[in-house]
């Protein structure tokens, strides 16, 4: 396996010694049997076939070395291969490992640092002369999780196996200096002569955690701020329900009964009173729709489904494609955040249909999960672009806005005409936002 430090090759002469010293014995041996076939022929053969055999045995044996000379040779050969290819590989692996911007760190079976590379190095303080060959594990870990830690290293080095072998893991770890910081860590087992190794690739995410703090700061404060919005518009339509629409009415109250109290007024002021009653009329339909803009009252007081019932009968009044709501849910009342967002959200969905569509048809859906809402809004009509939306239109936007910032995800399927399925997926829990909206 690679390392850090850099030690001497192999001796490659010692395996061609033992080669060679097998090879000059086994031309003594042959010199002995030649020897020994000699004299047990001197003894049974006159000196021609003594002469035949000889050189029989004589070529046998050169053919049997040289057989033994072409193996050894091979083999050397092959054995040379073989090792330029693994000083090759280990090269490579060490070339990788010390370009590398993780840290890669080797363990043998007794936790011992083997290899330890240059990111290493920087993220932990310490050179690898002051670790290979030490324990890391107490040098890397803080003290309150030394215990378990070795527990699992223990199983580890034992098995092969753990809860962190395989897998990439978040914890803190120690520098040299004695600051605490987090990390991510894949540990993957090594089976090497006879031992479970350990090569564990380590990433400093000090910065990832600090960005992921700070993004859950920002949306924390959103929250509130969307909280003290929502909070406000609901004064607002109290205070206008309570001040100025009661007040309209009565005016209009008063009109009506002074035209009843004088019984034969010209027609010019009859036609004055009835003009002032339309004009108080209109201002209190308008009245009711800051009202409703601001907050509907149905909604505070039955809840979001009947709010969007009755948002959908408002709708039809108009010229307004057939529109249906299916609702599958459990739940009577919902935080009054989540209720305003899931009316906003239907809302916006279902103007956005009616107003460009040219769709017949809108269907709306409400479900409820165990974790989660899910709003469906899909027409039938002409579809669109949604790369090519128009910065100017707030709505689509207004609709993400409103998701983020309660944890929810936002999928928009259209195309030219294959009209449009706008999904909302928002988590039941809005956490710190619970409460009065």
């Amino acid at each position: 396996m690679f390392g850090t430090r850099s030690e001497p090759p192999p001796d490659a002469g010692s395996p061609r010694r033992l080669y060679a010293a097998l090879a000059a014995a086994t031309i003594v041996l042959s010199g002995l049997l030649v020897g020994l076939f000699r004299l047990m022929m001197h003894l049974r053969t006159d000196g021609g076939q003594q002469f035949m055999w000889e050189l029989i045995l004589v070529l046998l044996v050169l053919a049997a070395a040289s057989c033994v000379a072409y193996t050894i040779r091979g083999h050397l050969r092959r054995r040379d291969a073989v090792e330029q290819a693994l000083r090759a590989s280990e090269k490579k692996l060490r070339s990788i490992s010390e370009a590398a911007l993780d840290a890669v760190v080797m363990m043998d079976g007794q936790g011992r640092a083997v290899h330890w590379n240059p990111a290493a190095q920087r993220m932990f303080g310490y050179t690898a002369e002051e670790v290979l060959g030490q324990n890391i594990h107490p040098l890397v870990t803080p003290a309150r999780l030394q215990a378990s830690w070795e527990r699992a290293l223990e199983e580890f080095f034992r098995s092969g196996q753990g809860p962190a072998a395989g897998r990439i893991t978040e914890l803190p770890a120690l520098r040299k200096n004695g600051q605490e910081f987090p990390i991510e860590m894949s540990l993957a087992p090594i089976r090497l002569a006879g031992e479970w190794n350990a090569v564990a690739v380590i990433r400093d995410i000090t910065e990832r955690k600090q960005a992921e703090e700070a993004a859950g700061q920002e949306q924390h404060s959103l929250r509130r701020l969307l909280r003290a919005y929502e909070q406000e518009r609901k004064l607002i339509a109290y205070e206008i329900h309570d001040g100025l629409a009661q007040q309209l009415v009565a005016a209009i109250y008063q009109c009506q009964a002074a035209e009843h109290a004088i019984p034969a007024t010209p027609d010019k002021v009859g036609s004055a009173f009835r003009e002032l009653q339309r004009l108080l009329q209109q201002c209190l339909a308008e009245t009711r729709r800051l009202i409703s803009g601001a907050r509907p009252p149905v909604l505070d007081e039955m809840g979001v489904v009947s709010a969007v019932q009755a948002l959908i009968a408002d709708t039809q009044l108009q010229t307004a494609p057939q529109i249906t709501f299916r609702h599958n849910v459990q739940f009577e009342r919902l935080e009054p955040v989540l209720e305003n967002t899931v009316y906003r959200i239907i809302q916006e969905g279902l103007t956005n249909a009616c107003r460009h569509s040219h769709s017949s048809q809108v269907l709306i859906t409400l479900t409820e999960t165990d974790l989660h809402l899910e709003i469906r809004v899909q027409d039938y009509g002409i579809g669109f672009d949604p790369d090519q939306v128009d910065e100017k239109r707030f709505g689509l936007a207004g609709i993400r806005e409103r998701t983020r910032l309660l944890g929810g995800h936002v999928t928009l399927q259209s195309a030219p005409g294959t009209g449009t399925l706008l999904i909302v997926q928002l988590p039941k829990d809005v956490g710190d936002l619970a409460g009065d909206a």
